[in-house]
C-alpha cells in the first residue's frame, strides 16, 4: 500500500466591485509621487454630462478641444 501526502491547496478569491474600485482609486492617489486624479467608472456615471469627454473635462488640468 502506498500512502499519499495530502497537499494543502490555498485558494485566493478576488472580489471586485464598487468598494474595491474606490479603495483602488484612493491607493493610487496615496502611493503616487506626483499629483494624480484617479476616477472610477462609477464616478463618471454620477456626473451630469452626456459623454465621457465632457466628464473628463471637469478634471483639473484636462482641456478638451472640439473641432
Amino acid at each position: 500500500m502506498f500512502s499519499f501526502a495530502q497537499e494543502q491547496v490555498e485558494e485566493e478569491m478576488i472580489v471586485r466591485g464598487i468598494k474595491s474600485s474606490l479603495e483602488r482609486s484612493i491607493d493610487i492617489k496615496r502611493e503616487s509621487n506626483q499629483i494624480v486624479e484617479a476616477i472610477t467608472a462609477d464616478d463618471i456615471g454620477k456626473m451630469p454630462d452626456q459623454n465621457v469627454a465632457e466628464s473628463l473635462q471637469r478634471l483639473p488640468g484636462v482641456q478638451i478641444d472640439r473641432t
